[in-house]
């Protein structure tokens, strides 16, 4: 009985140790963002439904000897529904009077940026504009001429409203003299924080299509400094003041680390059948891509009716008529590849950062009717023969092996590809004619500088897509749910000393693990409990 009392309170020791202190991060946020030692940083504001955030407030006056003329440029990231208010109003001599009102309602989400000018020059005037993150000017207004003298209560105001999600707010502010006019320069030296070219900080923009992902970040000295896990579907910036960073970023599809000493903005990309990241608009620098369209049986070239390339955002870029192979120059990015010969159309989305090549299969051809013919490519572009495909919808099923073909009525239709050694691939397809499909399959041993982590790649994913039948996947989701909630109430205990004790004596990987451990310490002492 001695020795069962002293293993429960030695696992009880143990599990609080490796729980609570896994989690000793910076506090890390999926929204709003996370801000390392960035200059001239101002703040996140988080918001509520329905609430009123007031974020720039501004005294003049001409009693006092102070002009109060001044030039304001505000960067905000929002995620509609959100409205601006800007007022410049008379409190003097007690009553409030406004007299310049603006509302504004955000369109999409995104970045903005918004500039106020109060100046004088022949008489008090304002300006007010709003810009979007590619500095084109979505709205402008001169605004009232304010009163000659209107003493010691004028305020300027500038709040949100009724914004359902996160505020993001940076701002600077030029002081102007009685009788100068606004410049503006203060937008362009604002702008220079989102602007791909010209960012003078490394912003990391995480993009998360699946679940479970996580994303660490290293600082130059190697320590870490930004730890989050993230769902499908959500996104998050990271502003880093930094000469060298190291991402690291784990999925479905398996882990990858890079590291960058870039200013810029920096794209982490996960969904099931990718792991990705890569500085964005890389300085000028370009890639060469050649594209070649080859029959899947006989790997021999096909010449196509056309090669193209596309932006992300469906913009082509370039084309290439009645050739088997094409070469594009393009920077870092993801983009799509499509060829086409006689009514069939194939295509591939890959992401670009370096030198690369990318095959196109176009090898059968028929002529009329909705079927659809699958075959599989790894990451380097080769074909991979043999795998297993299953085709359905809601009331019918079939399956064939690379390269397959499928004769079907058109449709939406659930495709899964999956083979020994890889990753299963799964997602929807439109069959409205001839359509060919290649499916991108991740080798399991394919994670960057972080071999080994297979099977911790497997465990995640297996906890954060099974879904038990009937009610039951409401309750794994209490049970997810709670894990996480205990976990944070947990970080917020003890801090640092467990997690520096563990870094002495070499445990300190043991933070990665930290889910998987507090549920078999609590295991263990169920069973030890029943002893």
């Amino acid at each position: 009985m001695k020795s069962k009392v002293v293993c429960t309170y030695l696992s009880l020791f143990i599990l609080i140790i490796l729980a609570i202190n896994t989690l000793t991060l910076p506090n890390a946020n999926k929204l709003p963002f996370f801000d390392y030692e960035v200059d001239g940083f101002n703040g996140w504001w988080e918001t509520g439904s329905g609430n009123t955030y007031k974020v720039v407030t501004r005294q003049f006056s001409s009693a006092t000897g102070n002009s109060g003329y001044f030039e304001i440029a505000v960067l905000v990231y929002i995620k509609p529904p959100c409205q601006l208010y800007e007022y410049l109003a008379n409190t003097y001599p007690s009553d409030l009077r406004v007299l310049h009102k603006i509302y504004y309602d955000f369109p999409s989400e995104g970045f903005y940026i918004i500039y106020l000018a109060h100046y004088y020059t022949n008489a008090r005037a304002s300006y007010f504009a709003i810009y979007d993150e590619n500095l084109n000017k979505i709205y402008e207004t001169t605004g009232a001429t304010l009163d000659s003298n209107p003493g010691t209560g004028n305020q300027m105001d500038l709040y949100f409203n009724n914004t359902n999600h996160w505020v993001a707010l940076k701002w600077y502010e030029k002081t102007l003299a009685s009788g100068e006019t606004p410049d503006y320069s203060i937008i362009t030296k604002l702008y220079q924080w989102i602007n791909a070219s010209t960012i003078t900080h490394k912003i990391v923009r995480i993009i998360s299509d699946t679940s479970p992902v996580s994303v660490k970040i290293y600082n130059s000295t190697n320590a870490e400094i930004y730890a989050q896990t993230f769902n499908a579907g959500e996104t998050s910036y990271v502003f880093i003041n930094d000469t060298k960073i190291g991402i690291f970023a784990n999925g479905p599809a398996g882990n990858l680390y890079k590291e960058f000493t870039e200013n810029g903005l920096i794209i982490v990309k996960l969904n099931d059948t990718l792991t990705d990241i890569y500085l964005n608009y890389s300085s000028g620098i370009t890639y060469n891509v050649t594209v070649y369209v080859k029959d899947p049986e006989t790997d021999e070239l096909i010449t196509a009716d056309y090669i193209r390339v596309y932006a992300e955002n469906g913009t082509l870029l370039g084309e290439e008529t009645n050739v088997a192979s094409a070469v594009f120059s393009l920077e870092a990015g993801s983009y799509r590849f499509e060829a086409k010969k006689g009514p069939v159309t194939t295509a591939i989305d890959k992401s670009i950062s370096d030198n690369d090549e990318v095959v196109l299969y176009l090898g059968y051809i028929e002529s009329t009717g909705c079927w659809l013919y699958v075959t599989a490519q790894d990451p380097d572009g080769n074909s991979v023969s043999g795998a297993n495909v299953m085709l359905s919808n809601s009331t019918w099923t079939d399956t064939d092996t690379t390269p397959a073909n499928f004769t079907v009525a058109c449709g939406t239709y659930e495709l899964e590809v999956s083979k020994e050694g890889y990753y299963t691939f799964e997602t929807m397809i439109d069959v409205n004619g001839p359509t060919i499909y290649t499916a991108p399959l991740i080798p399991v041993s394919s994670d960057g500088n972080n071999t080994g982590w297979d099977w911790w790649s497997w465990i995640q994913s297996w906890i954060g897509n099974w879904t038990p039948p009937g009610n039951w996947s409401d309750i794994w989701s209490r049970i997810q749910s709670w894990f996480q909630d205990l976990w944070s109430q947990a970080e917020e205990t003890i801090g640092d000393p467990v997690q520096w004790f563990l870094d002495q004596i070499g445990l300190g990987w043991l933070k990665d693990y930290w889910w998987l451990v507090l549920l078999l310490g609590i295991i263990i002492i169920i069973l030890l409990a029943k002893e």
